[in-house]
């Protein structure tokens, strides 16, 4: 049992350390953000999101953390791991649910993808190859706007295959059904004018 008092307390301290991380390099900017809001879905099944992993960490630590006297045999043990287990997958999953998704759907009023060509932003999760990215695009009352970004292929050449976090890029090109940008540095943008003027 002393074993799993380490894990309980590691799981609960992992997951509340990397959740203050965020909220204190949130407040720094976005230069030194982790990018802890990143997803990842697999096979469209099951959605990873790392804030929802902090929580799910934090409930089954504190969970355990209480229930671990009670773990006095083998199936005590068993059964309060799956009933701890579970609470975090719940919390995970409502949190994921009611909070992420509604966040990720809503659409900007202020700003849309029509309205972003021309626009300057702040690269807030590096655009890499053929992978999205995250930009960071002020409206006009001053509210940063989140939105996909692709490196345009047009200028990759100049840009080069990543741009880093914290970049300042110009919006080139919009795909507004399929919600994304395409951008590049201020440069390569004026080479692209170049062109087609």
């Amino acid at each position: 049992m002393a074993v799993l008092h380490v894990v309980f307390w590691v799981c609960a301290i992992v997951g509340f350390v990397i959740l203050l991380l965020n909220v204190l390099l949130g407040w720094m900017g976005s230069a030194l953000d982790l990018g802890f809001e990143s997803d990842l879905d697999i096979d469209g099944v099951f959605p990873f999101n790392i804030l929802c992993l902090c929580l799910f960490l934090i409930v089954f630590g504190a969970l355990g953390i209480a229930v671990e006297r009670w773990m006095t045999s083998l199936i005590a043990t068993i059964l309060l791991m799956l009933l701890i287990s579970g609470a975090g997958a719940g919390a995970y999953a409502l949190l994921y649910r009611f909070v992420i998704q509604k966040l990720r759907s809503s659409n900007p009023v202020a700003l849309s993808y029509a309205d972003l060509l021309g626009e300057r932003g702040e690269v807030i999760l590096r655009v890499k190859g053929e992978e999205y990215g995250m930009i960071s695009v002020r409206d006009s009352i001053g509210a940063a706007i989140s939105f996909r970004a692709k490196i345009d292929p047009e200028l990759r050449e100049y840009v080069g295959e990543t741009i880093p976090q914290g970049t300042i890029v110009v919006v080139t090109e919009v795909c507004a059904e399929a919600k994304f940008c395409y951008v590049s540095t201020p440069e390569g943008s004026a080479i692209k004018h170049r062109k087609d003027g």
